[in-house]
């Protein structure tokens, strides 16, 4: 599975002075999944690029993300 999204610089605040600039992300993963069972591995902000959620909020950078899970 497979995530990208680009966004294009913006202004964050009223008068302007707050630029957010342009950002990229990919998120890629893997998994493989059984009847009784399934595992999954996440690579979140594969480029570590730093990345905004509104004008004060810096998401997270690279990271590994892994599920197992047991089907009852």
């Amino acid at each position: 599975k497979t995530d990208l999204w680009l966004r294009d610089s913006y202004i964050a605040n009223a008068d302007g002075s707050l630029v957010v600039p342009s950002e990229y992300n990919l998120n890629v993963g893997i998994f493989y999944d059984r009847a009784a069972w399934s595992i999954e591995l996440d690579a979140q902000n594969l480029t570590n690029q730093r990345n905004f959620a509104g004008s004060a909020t810096v998401l997270e950078p690279f990271n590994l993300q892994a599920r197992f899970t047991v089907k009852l």
